[in-house]
């Protein structure tokens, strides 16, 4: 699994080269959809990598105490630089969270992996997407809800042939799985909602930053 990671992140980095290079041969429209097109599968993979390698175990010591605004203003900002027009993504941070004990690089990869994926799992080019915050007893929740089409059936452990955003959701869950946490998801009329639970550490001493997204 590990070289096949590794192989993987070499591929990656030949498509982003060969992207740049093709772009300065296109013009225009063109060459601005190719270049976030290549950036957004970028982004994607980069952050199936990172999630893969937190299963491995090569990251779960990394895990410290920290604020999570930051965190999602963060991930905020890396995927508004690769959405495609006309679709948005709206950030809401509660005031005042409890910290959290997270891998900061690999939940940065994760949030990434979630909000990109609602959108290109959609046909639409407007997919509108949001990302809250909650504390629930002594769990904080990252809610990312969407407008895109909803996904009627819930992958289970044993159910093979999972793949995008099926695929991704598992990795995800995994992955919080493994650090204390868990995920749950709602089907919606329209849209899907999902739910990062963290588990709690303390209280801050200080409001958590404002959100950079409206």
């Amino acid at each position: 699994m590990r070289s096949l990671v590794h192989e993987v992140g070499n591929l990656l980095a030949a498509v982003r080269m060969s992207g740049h290079f093709l772009g300065g041969e296109i013009s225009g429209a063109d060459r601005q959809q190719l270049a976030r097109e290549v950036e957004m599968l970028a982004a994607l993979a980069g952050a199936c990598i990172a999630q893969i390698r937190q299963l491995l175990g090569e990251n779960m010591d990394r895990r410290t105490q920290l604020a999570l605004g930051p965190l999602l203003n963060g991930a905020a900002r890396t995927v508004q630089e690769v959405l495609p027009d006309p679709s948005c993504l709206a950030l809401r941070v509660h005031k005042r969270l409890p910290e959290v004990r997270v891998d900061a690089d690999g939940f940065h990869h994760l949030l990434v992996l979630l909000l990109i994926g609602s959108v290109t799992a959609s046909t639409r080019q407007d997919v509108k997407v949001r990302m809250a915050t909650a504390v629930e007893e002594r769990r904080v929740i990252v809610r990312i809800t969407d407008d895109g089409p909803p996904l009627h059936e819930i992958s289970t452990e044993a159910r093979p042939g999972r793949r995008g955003r099926e695929l991704w959701l598992s990795i995800a869950g995994a992955v919080l799985r493994a650090g204390g946490g868990g995920m749950r998801i709602t089907p919606r009329r329209r849209g899907t909602q999902v739910e990062l639970l963290l588990a709690a550490v303390r209280h801050p001493l200080r409001p958590a930053p404002p959100s950079v997204c409206p």
